[in-house]
């Protein structure tokens, strides 16, 4: 004869819950933080963040040394809105400025082939309000673009990432433009007419402050 033992334990929010590989066994998120593991080199971890009102997320994913990870976001409708993958293995995959107006999910996947012995990840958010001083994803196209007054702060999400804002006035007018830069990072701003033709393009490095004079006719990008 043998005997069998059933010990319930209460799940820890903070930790993944398995299995969780499709957006129906998504974990939801309660905390801004949770610990995770990928068991395979297709293990594919979801998570579900709940939001009832517009809101600005910074997420973060960190990695153990051996493990080359991204990250996609998906909105509520499960369609793909980004794709996170910028660092090596061992490194920080950031998202530093994603706006929902609802519920949306992560999904935490690894890069490498072959099962790394140290497979642990952490992932972690935080909400904040919008504001209009900071740049508002995704503003990747004209008919997406953030409208700018006189200042704003915004962010080079992923490689590749453009971002456009659009300036509009009553009159043709004079503006200066000032730039500033990022750290061990190049970006390379333009001016356009009211149809996106550039006017005028400047490469910024580093930290430096590029400034740029232009006649704006009425609106511009």
């Amino acid at each position: 004869p043998y005997t069998l033992q059933l010990r319930l334990k209460e799940h820890d929010p903070k930790n993944e819950l398995e299995v969780n590989n499709t957006f129906t066994l998504a974990n939801l998120l309660i905390d801004e933080e949770v610990s995770g593991k990928i068991n395979t080199s297709k293990d594919k971890d979801f998570f579900l963040i709940k939001s009832n009102s517009k809101q600005e997320y910074f997420i973060s994913l960190v990695p153990s040394e051996e493990l080359d990870l991204q990250f996609e976001i998906f909105d509520k409708n499960r369609n793909k809105l980004y794709k996170v993958d910028n660092g090596k293995t061992g490194t920080n995959e950031i998202m530093p400025n994603f706006i929902s107006t609802g519920n949306f999910y992560i999904v935490v996947k690894s890069r490498l082939s072959g099962n790394p012995q140290e497979s642990n990840y952490t992932l972690t958010y935080k909400s904040s309000k919008v504001t209009k001083d900071k740049e508002a994803e995704p503003n990747d196209t004209m008919a997406k673009a953030n409208v700018i007054a006189k200042k704003i702060t915004g962010y080079i999400s992923q490689k590749g990432d453009i971002d456009i804002y659009r300036m509009s006035y009553p009159s043709i007018v004079k503006n200066q433009f000032i730039i500033e830069g990022v750290a061990d990072g190049i970006i390379q701003v333009s001016l356009t007419d009211p149809f996106g033709n550039i006017i005028k393009s400047k490469k910024v490095r580093g930290e430096r402050t590029v400034k740029i004079q232009e006649m704006v006719d009425q609106r511009g990008y």
